[in-house]
């Protein structure tokens, strides 16, 4: 059980230090228009690549929403990172 724990503490500390990191980087960047541009894009080929995994794979759509909300909602938490919000 430790063992659990000590990799769960891992990843909740590297999901802190990658949120933590992505702010920097955007807070620093000369364009961060761009970078949220980009953000956007690689976003919207993540999903339709999931969809066209999903559809190849014989799941079905609910399940590949079900796999993508938690991307999506995080997605949308780094979206309030750009100047201006989401």
């Amino acid at each position: 059980m430790e063992q659990l724990e000590n990799a769960v503490r891992t990843l909740c500390e590297d999901d802190i230090l990658q949120d933590l990191m992505i702010r920097a980087l955007i807070a620093t960047h000369p364009k961060p228009a761009e970078v949220k541009a980009a953000f956007q894009l690689l976003l919207s080929h993540h999903q339709a690549n999931a969809a066209d995994y999903g559809f190849a794979s014989g799941s079905s759509a609910e399940s590949i929403r079900e796999l993508e909300a938690p991307i999506l909602e995080k997605a949308q938490r780094w979206m309030t990172y750009f100047p201006g919000g989401s």
